[in-house]
């Protein structure tokens, strides 16, 4: 693309910023009398920043929507030193920057500006995505700073020079921009798509923008991004993007902090990032504290895996909007209560079958022991042992699971009636568990958080009322009146210890009290 002749139809004024690219401009349009902003590249930049240049003024041209900022020309112009240099005509946005704005208003400088109303104004951010990448667009450096905020309400995304087309953009038509866009990539980056160097010129600045093969900014930069993963760069980092916004609007900070660009690179790539709620109260206890449903909305967005953020801008957006319309909270909730309780059921249909499992190793187990000779080879009944106890930890892990997911539902709608059921269902379980092994501590625990979740559904079984149906034995022979004959091997050890009360079937709980057994011989009269 060749930009044409701009002749002397702008007059240049004061600069309104700078970036690596050139710097914004405040100008004249003599022809129709308005003002402009005007992009000038810099001079003497290499061939393939010029490309990124014009990919810029290629790809927001095509992104006609009221929160991007529109471009009205690619020309060239002669300035006042003789040299001819390419420039990019903009709106020129009468405000500020949305980073600005939130400084301001967390120094209170500006009460007017409320929580509510700042998620409007990223309401409109998130609309804006949408759009462009309905258009196959991605930004790829989307933060507070590229978000201008007009004085008469505007809301638009800009600097667009590191936007990337997708597969679903890219069109015959567009050859041009997709060579440039892979020209760009290559400089000044190693032939390895993936590598995570990058040359800083100052590494103590943590808001600029890096390019390369890391393009983006560190302290908004979705994981992968900031592992230089430039293939794995998608929609949905835009959407981890867009969360990093959303966690500034929520507590006033970035959501990633360092000394310098290199450890908030690292942290970047960990992803591991403070809750907003605690960041809030830590750093402003005076706030009101933070809607648990605001926080999930931006944790899902921020989440490390591409996989467990949101599918795309549109479904962040939804989530935005009805937290502000305030009606369809309560759907909400029961949604997610609903999800969770989902969840739950399969963590306990994964307990209920390892307890089966645990429950015969254990006493397959306890057969091996008796029958394992006391100088004997003990391989398989160490093995036996380790198996048993793996299967205990995985079903308490089940039940751990079960009863988490169980709260979350219950902390969404606290009315939700099958989360109490299976609440106080999982419980009981436990609780009949611990009267088998007559562990009192858990019998407590357990009844009681039966009865904490019961709804009715316990009642007769917490009260202990009930029917007990005995059968006498009816034996096949008359060996109680004449007897029989008893084999060797049908004699067993049973009844207790006379002196010490020791169970002599060696069950649980009754080793009774050793030290009243006598050690030597004891005269008995019958």
């Amino acid at each position: 693309m060749s930009p044409h002749d701009a002749g002397h139809r702008y007059e240049l004024g004061r600069e309104l910023g700078h970036g690596g690219l050139g710097r914004v401009l405040e100008a004249r349009e003599r022809d129709l009398g308005r003002t402009v902003a005007i992009k000038l590249l810099h001079d003497g930049l290499p061939p393939e920043l010029e490309e990124r240049f014009i990919r810029e003024a290629q790809l927001t041209a095509r992104l006609e929507h009221p929160n991007i900022v529109p471009i009205h020309e690619f020309a060239e112009a002669e300035g006042d030193d003789g040299v001819r240099r390419r420039l990019l005509s903009m709106k020129r946005v009468q405000g500020r920057d949305l980073g600005q704005l939130l400084k301001s208003v967390a120094a209170g400088k500006e009460p007017e500006w409320t929580r509510h109303r700042l998620l409007g104004v990223f309401a409109d951010i998130c609309q804006g995505i949408v759009f462009a990448h309905a258009q196959g667009v991605i930004h790829r450096d989307l933060k507070p700073a590229n978000v201008m905020i007009g004085d008469f309400g505007e809301v638009l995304i800009v600097d667009w020079g590191l936007a990337k087309e997708t597969d679903r953009g890219r069109t015959p038509a567009s050859d041009a921009a997709t060579r440039l866009a892979r020209a760009r990539e290559r400089f000044p980056a190693s032939a390895d798509e993936s590598a995570t160097t990058v040359d800083l010129r100052d590494p103590d600045k943590s808001g600029i923008t890096m390019d390369g093969a890391l393009v983006g900014t560190p302290a908004y930069m979705a994981p992968e991004q900031a592992e230089g993963r430039i293939a794995a760069v998608d929609e949905r980092s835009d959407v981890y993007s867009l969360g990093a916004i959303l966690y500034e609007i929520l507590t006033f900070l970035p959501p990633v902090e360092g000394t310098n660009v290199l450890q908030i690179l690292q942290r970047a790539r960990a992803g591991t990032v403070t809750p907003p709620a605690q960041r809030l109260r830590a750093s402003r206890p005076e706030d009101p504290p933070l809607p648990p449903e605001l926080e999930g909305i931006c944790l899902r967005a921020m989440a490390v895996k591409k996989k467990d953020r949101y599918p795309g801008a549109k479904e962040l957006l939804a989530e935005i909007r009805l937290y502000l319309e305030g009606v369809k909270e309560t759907e909400r909730n029961r949604r997610l209560a609903a999800e969770a309780v989902r969840r739950a059921r399969r963590h306990m249909d994964d307990q209920g079958r390892l307890q089966r499992k645990a429950g015969a190793a254990l006493r397959a187990l306890r057969l091996d022991e008796r029958r394992v000779e006391p100088r004997g080879d003990k391989a398989a009944l160490w093995k036996a042992q380790d198996h048993a106890a793996e299967l205990v930890r995985q079903e308490a892990r089940a039940f751990a699971d079960a009863v988490g997911e169980l709260i979350g539902a219950l902390n969404h709608d606290r009315t939700n009636a099958e989360g109490r059921a299976l609440m106080a269902e999982i419980h009981w379980r436990k609780f009949l568990e611990a009267e088998k092994t007559d562990d009192r501590q858990a019998i407590e625990i357990h009844r009681r958080a039966v009865e904490q979740f019961n709804d009715g559904a316990f009642d007769r079984r917490l009260k202990g009322d009930g029917t007990l149906h005995v059968r006498t034995a009816a034996w096949s022979c008359d060996c109680l009146l004449k007897g029989r004959k008893v084999k060797p091997q049908e004699f067993r050890r049973s009844g207790y210890h006379l002196a010490s009360g020791r169970a002599l079937d060696g069950r649980r709980h009754g080793e009774g009290v050793p030290a009243l057994e006598p050690a030597a011989p004891v005269r008995l009269r019958w």
